[in-house]
């Protein structure tokens, strides 16, 4: 008994809040909230769901404002997956509404009003970056023979169609001559000795 109670004290959204996971303790707060009726929403989660997304907000932030900073093309990928995040975050507390506890509390929460063009601007340059990489990263195994340049290459034009864009240029085409540089052929010789 006593170590199903630490185990549910450990997942519970307090818990996660004080060791700064900021995002988990959002969905254990919105979670719980899903599961409450309309009139009568507890003060302490809509409390903690204001609190965790305020710092989870502050947090993606905060290192959108480095990443965009430093300017530098290899951030695209991370800046669309803090985008990403905040605009989920943000689609979450909107599909709560309306958020308010018996006694009138009303949590606050602060939107990035143009977040979607925001994310799909970072998405299209995120995608760019990963294309032109895995073109650089071709040309390294064309000049100097390398294989594991080309696996790259394949790796980062999977991560370009599976998260980013099915299709992107020619990134199918290139998906497949990736695949076929990448490979090494091993022969195996057997010899049996009676």
């Amino acid at each position: 008994m006593l170590a199903l109670l630490a185990a549910t004290s450990c997942n519970s959204p307090q818990y996660l809040a004080q060791r700064g996971n900021y995002d988990k303790a959002f969905e254990g707060y919105s979670a719980n909230l899903r599961y409450q009726s309309k009139n009568k929403k507890k003060e302490k989660d809509l409390s903690g769901l204001e609190s965790t997304y305020a710092l989870a907000q502050s947090r993606d932030s905060a290192e959108l404002a480095l990443l965009e900073a430093s300017g530098k093309a290899e951030n695209w990928p991370r800046i669309n997956t803090l985008h990403r995040q905040i605009q989920t975050r943000q689609k979450t507390v909107k599909s709560l509404q309306p958020l308010q506890s018996r006694k009138g509390y009303a949590p606050q929460f602060s939107m990035i009003e143009d977040i979607d063009s925001l994310q799909d601007d970072s998405r299209r340059r995120a995608a760019a970056y990963l294309y032109e990489h895995a073109q650089h990263l071709l040309a390294i195994t064309h000049t100097t023979g390398q294989r594991q340049a080309a696996r790259e290459a394949y790796f980062t034009l999977r991560d370009l169609k599976a998260n980013y864009y099915p299709y992107w240029e020619n990134a199918n085409a290139l998906i497949d001559s990736s695949y076929r540089e990448g490979k090494a052929h091993i022969l195996f010789e057997t010899s049996v000795q009676k």
